[in-house]
């Protein structure tokens, strides 16, 4: 399974689009009221991830601080473990994670505007 993720966060919309095996597209869309500079600390940092997303019940660093390009988390979602490095981080504005887990890999990319 592949997932293509675009997300803008800020005081703007914030738009998700994900692909899953080139068969199935969705969004969502929401509001955010914070900067770019604070979402994209919060979206960088995967550790912070169970507090917004109640399908996830752990996630941790597995290399050195800072977060950074090449930064990678263990999280599991729903059960499974999965591993994400990021492999663009470009704050304020964009951030890309590359997933892998049993059976399915994902892109998620973030664009954060104001």
């Amino acid at each position: 399974m592949q997932t293509d993720v675009s997300r803008s966060t800020g005081f703007g919309s914030n738009v998700m689009r994900s692909t899953i095996r080139g068969m199935a597209i969705f969004e969502v869309s929401s509001f955010i009221k914070a900067s770019p500079e604070a979402a994209f600390d919060l979206m960088a940092d995967a550790r912070n991830e169970p507090q917004w997303n109640s399908q996830v019940s752990r996630s941790e660093l597995l290399s050195s601080e800072p977060i950074a390009e090449g930064s990678r988390f263990e999280t599991v979602n729903r059960g499974q473990t999965y591993e994400a490095t990021i492999t663009t981080f470009d704050r304020p504005s964009r951030l890309t994670f590359e997933v892998t887990g049993k059976g399915m890999d994902i892109t998620a990319t973030f664009a954060f505007t104001a």
